[in-house]
Parts: structure tokens; sequence; C-alpha cells
């Protein structure tokens, strides 16, 4: 038997409870599972941010690195040339100043003392009237040979005057084109300004010696 069922004005339908649809019932929601998923997503974004950032800021280090590791090993470079040129400078400086000693020590040698005379001459291209002054030490090895009118090989021109003033070894020779200073120690300092020019040294390193 079918059941009619009126709806008017302010009437409500009614349905039996036997023939109502059931509604759908929703899944319940996994949270847990979306809270792993969207943890798991913002880690792997941030890891891959953190590694963009840390590959950069490597890069850029490594590229400060060998910047300044170029600029110190070109300053070390340079720094060793100088420190070889100054040794090779100063084994000149004191290679000169030992020879000085060795030549002061050995001049009492006769023959030493006799071509250190006729090698000072040598510049000389006028010797007429040229006075040769010599030391009191050299003087009294070659006085009684220059007294007696031995020249000692150089020329009877020539004139030997006795200079308490000098060391032995040092010559002054005075001539009609001007004096020339043959002192041992001024011969050491020509040639080591000749090497000095040779090697390029400054004369504000050359005064520091």
């Amino acid at each position: 038997m079918s059941r009619s069922l009126f709806i008017g004005a302010n009437v409500l339908a009614f349905v039996p409870a036997s023939e109502r649809e059931e509604e759908p019932v929703a899944a319940p929601v996994d949270t847990a599972a979306i809270e792993r998923e969207v943890r798991a997503e913002l880690e792997s974004e941030y890891t891959a941010r953190l590694e963009r950032e840390v590959a950069a800021r490597t890069a850029e280090e490594r590229a400060w690195f060998e910047q300044s590791l170029r600029k110190y090993m070109a300053g070390f470079d340079e720094c060793i040339t100088s420190l070889r040129r100054d040794i090779q400078l100063n084994v000149v400086d004191l290679s000169l100043r030992l020879a000085e000693v060795i030549v002061r020590h050995e001049l009492p040698d006769r023959d030493m003392l006799h071509n250190l005379i006729v090698k000072s001459l040598e510049p000389v291209s006028d010797l007429q009237g040229a006075c040769v002054r010599i030391s009191s030490h050299d003087w009294a090895l070659f006085g009684a040979e220059i007294s007696s009118g031995d020249h000692l090989g150089v020329g009877s021109t020539v004139q030997f005057a006795e200079d308490p003033n000098l060391s032995a070894g040092d010559v002054i020779i005075e001539s009609r084109n001007g004096i020339f200073d043959a002192r041992l120690e001024e011969r050491i300092k020509l040639l080591k300004e000749s090497l000095n020019d040779r090697s390029g040294r400054s004369d504000k390193q050359q005064a520091e010696l």
C-alpha cells in the first residue's frame, strides 16, 4: 500500500526514518600523515636552499682564498728575490772588507807595496814633476832607496815624499793634472761602487750599509 504525502503551506514533509536515504560518512582525516608530508616538503626545501647558500658561500670563500694566495705568493717571491739580492750584496761588502783587512795585514810585504805604487801611477798620463806621497810605514821600506836616487822603476821625473797622515798602502799622487787619491780605502770604495752599479743597488741602500 502506497502512502501519499501532502505538503501544504506551513506544513513540513514527514518522511519515515525507514525511508530516508543514508548520508555518506566522511573518512577520518589522518592529520599525522599530513603533518609528516608537510614537514618532509619543508625540510626538503630548507635543505635545498641551505645547500645552495653553502655552495655559494664556499665558492666565494674559495675565490677569496685563491686571490689571497696568489697575492701572498707574489709578495713571497718578491721577498725571496730581494733577500737573495741583499745577501749577494752583503756578501760582496763583506768580501771587500775582508780583502781590505787582508791587504793591510800583508802590506809589510815589500813586493806588494811596490806593485801598489806602480799600479797607482798607471792612470796618471803626465808624470813630469809628479810627487808620490806614501805613508811613514811605506817610507821605512823604500826611503833609503828613494834617498839614494832609486825611483822604484817608475821614472826619474817622479818625486817621492813621506806623509805621516797616510796609512800603509795609501798613495796620493800630485801632478800637473791634479791630485789622484789612491788610498786603499778609496780604491776599495771605487770597487764597491762599480759592483753596486752592476747590481743596481740604490744610493739609499748603499748608505744603509
